[in-house]
């Protein structure tokens, strides 16, 4: 039976035909009251009061408003003046209530959102059975709810509590099996027990600043993957968040005083290859992370803290990455190898020197091999009397003072291999090592200490030689008759010629060349990354200065192993269209100007420096990405470029130099890194930058850095 909305009033004795017996209540989604007379009355609940200073109405539109300044009434279930009025979508509650009644919205299946803007608590079962609710949104942050405040919303999807608030109440979202994401803002909350518990959809929580987790909070929670704990939370009841099963992320804070029973079950924790158990001790203040209910724990060590492997001490020496540096010994050592990096919790960290006297005085120690370290500390080695050999690998760049010290056994460190990046020997490093063999002292050092050996240096012809830098470096020396005596090596400077180009030596330990000009027409350009000369082998790093400017021939560089290209390197190579060099670290002065044809150059991971006027005028390049390690943009370096068109700076750029972009009006995208701190006058000349609003930005590093931006003509945009 329904009843037409024009029908205000209407006789008993129109149901007494049914023997239906109508007292005051619902009939065709309108509501009636008995007036008398045998007669009933419809009412208008479409506006009305709700509580001492509260009213509410109901818009065409299906949105309910509460307004004024109070507590709302409790209700029976289905008591609420709004009950019959079964098409409303959306209920926004105004800043001014303080109380959200019992049972307000109880199984209203229409409501699709709720906003909340100022009540510190909401009633039992307020909008339990909201079977149609997707959002929730309360804005003053975390009111006290009452029991089951949303219990069994089934389509409920997310929610949102802004800052402030207090609490959570027992089963406020139970059963709530679509809802999968929850946001906390700040303030203390308390969440209550089972108030979240068979969310199965819930895959992400934020918890801001909660105290208090109660029973089963989350149990059953079968999506919850990665659960960030924060240092608020002092309490964590049972069963918490049982059978969350998919939980592979887990951060417990050493702020927690206590832990429930089967808090995490059946997830299991391990530190390295003890299982913890579920208890304060074991598990607060530590990060964990695995998969299949398996979670072991993170590094989580400040800087100074050391630990214990393999008969040997670590400490940590960095946080971002995380560094170990070996500053000591267990036990009795003999042969010792430094690992590259150490295994903890399945994570690897690298391991990047040897501390001060980590092994100092040890008397059993015969041979070590020193792996990937980068620096040996002062007196690290000192008086090792058994010491006899030690092994270098390719990263050593500092042996500190006293480093190998009265080593009186030590016959063999072989430094070659550290050729390329060894720069100092510290004073007295190896001082009384009375029977070292030989010694290389490779061409790229910087310093020798005072008294670094204690035997003379000769050269070939038995001349003294004074122990420093620029009379040593580059050479190997042996012992002979008491002094140590360079053994014929390179010459730097020679030049020679192989496949059409021509070479000069640059470093004679390591052997290395860059390549100083060509003898034959050059086309396609391919560098060797090595090359060969009277039975030695050098390496080829760099192109030299001038080496093939104005070379009209040219037509593509393949630069090989090429790490340095020199001032005005390939200036004026008018039909050059492409280059390559994915080992180049930096790019000289004018070294690709007035290159008119070229349209392509790609540099690969290492590209840290582009000197001024590089790309000056190279008015058909379209593109330039840089590696995330590029620091500087040299001034005018892509000046009159006109079609460029995208820029990608990297993530480490700091400084970009006068005119480096001037007369650029293609550039469409540009990104500049967070990193800038300096940018040049006009470098950006002929281009206008605007925030993501349409306000002009200055050209400064200030307001530039941190933002892509893109447009056309010359007028480039913030992303918002």
């Amino acid at each position: 039976m329904s009843v037409p909305e024009s029908v205000s009033s209407v006789s008993s004795s129109a149901f007494a035909v049914t023997g239906f017996i109508f007292q005051n209540g619902i009939c065709g989604g309108n509501c009636y009251k008995n007036a008398g007379n045998k007669s009933f009355v419809l009412i208008d609940n479409s506006n009305g009061a709700c509580g001492e200073g509260l009213s509410y109405s109901i818009d065409d539109g299906g949105t309910l408003l509460i307004t004024g300044k109070g507590a709302m009434d409790d209700y029976s279930r289905y008591g609420a003046p709004w009950y019959p009025f079964y098409d409303i979508k959306d209920v926004i509650v105004g800043s001014g209530v303080t109380y959200i009644g019992d049972n307000a919205f109880y199984d209203n299946r229409s409501i699709e959102s709720v906003t909340i803007s100022g009540a510190s608590s909401i009633g039992s079962r307020s909008f339990a059975k909201c079977s149609s609710l997707v959002k929730v949104t309360i804005k003053s942050g975390c009111p006290s709810m009452g029991t089951s405040a949303f219990d069994d919303c089934d389509s409920l999807n997310t929610v949102v509590f802004g800052s402030g608030g207090s609490s959570i109440g027992n089963r406020a979202f139970f059963d709530c099996d679509t809802l999968s994401s929850v946001t906390i803002g700040a303030g203390s909350s308390f969440i209550g027990d089972e108030a979240f518990d068979s969310c199965d959809s819930l895959a992400s929580v934020s918890l801001g600043e909660c105290q208090s987790i109660g029973d089963n909070a989350f149990r059953a929670c079968s999506r919850l993957s990665a659960i960030i704990i924060p240092e608020t939370v002092t309490y964590i009841g049972e069963g918490a968040f049982f059978k969350c099963t998919e939980i592979a992320y887990v951060t417990i804070p050493g702020s927690l005083d206590y832990l429930g029973d089967l808090a995490f079950y059946p997830i299991e924790f391990y530190e390295r290859a003890t299982l913890l158990d579920y208890t304060v001790k074991d598990l607060s203040g530590k990060t964990f992370e695995g998969s299949n209910g398996i979670l072991y724990a993170k590094m989580s060590m400040q800087t100074g803290d050391t630990i214990s492997t393999d008969g040997l001490i670590y400490t940590v020496t960095s946080q971002e990455p995380i560094t170990f540096q070996v500053t000591g010994y267990d036990g009795s050592l003999k042969n010792v190898i430094i690992p590259s990096v150490i295994a903890i919790a399945e994570e690897e960290y690298a391991v990047t020197s040897i501390g001060k006297q980590a092994f100092y005085g040890c008397s059993s120690l015969v041979s070590i091999d020193l792996g990937n370290v980068s620096e040996i500390g002062v007196k690290a080695f000192a008086n090792c009397t058994k010491l006899k050999t030690v092994a270098v690998g390719d990263s050593l760049k500092t042996i500190s003072a006293y480093g190998f010290y009265r080593c009186t056994s030590l016959a063999s460190i072989d430094l070659e291999d550290s050729a390329k990046t060894l720069r100092a020997f510290g004073s007295y490093s190896f001082y009384k090592c009375s029977k070292l063999a030989s010694v290389a002292v490779p061409s790229f050092m910087t310093t020798i200490g005072s008294y670094a050996f204690s035997f003379p240096f000769e050269d070939e012809d038995g001349n003294d030689l004074e122990a420093t830098v620029e009379s040593l470096k580059g050479y190997v020396y042996r012992l002979s008759g008491g002094a140590m005596v360079r053994q014929p090596g390179i010459e730097v400077g020679i030049e020679f010629e192989s496949g059409g180009l021509r070479f000069t030596t640059t470093a004679s330990l390591p052997a290395e060349v860059e390549v100083s000009g060509y003898s034959a027409s050059v086309k396609n350009l391919r560098i060797p990354s090595e090359v060969a000369d009277s039975g030695a082998t050098y390496a080829v790093t760099a192109i030299g200065e001038n080496a093939f400017k104005g070379c009209s021939a040219l037509r593509s560089a393949d630069l090989g192993s090429v790490e340095k290209i020199g001032k005005q390197a390939f200036y004026g190579c008018t039909k050059l269209a492409g280059v390559t060099g994915e080992k180049v670290r930096s790019i000289g002065v004018k070294a690709f100007a007035y290159c008119s044809a070229l349209s392509s150059a790609e540099f690969g991971d290492d590209l840290r420096t582009i000197s001024a006027y590089a790309f000056c005028k190279c008015k058909s390049l379209q593109s330039f990405y840089a590696s995330d390690v590029l620091k500087t943009v040299g001034s005018y370096a892509f000046y009159k470029c006109p079609a460029l068109s995208e820029v990608h700076t990297g993530e480490s750029l700091k400084k970009i130099g006068s005119c480096a972009f001037a007369s650029c009006p293609g550039i469409e995208s540009i990104d500049l890194p967070g990193t800038l701190k300096s940018v040049g006058s006009k470098a950006f000349s002929g281009l206008t930058f605007q925030g993501s609003g349409g306000n002009v930005l200055p050209q400064t590093a200030k307001a530039l850095r941190g933002h892509s931006f893109e447009g056309s003509g010359g007028v480039l945009v913030a992303s918002s």
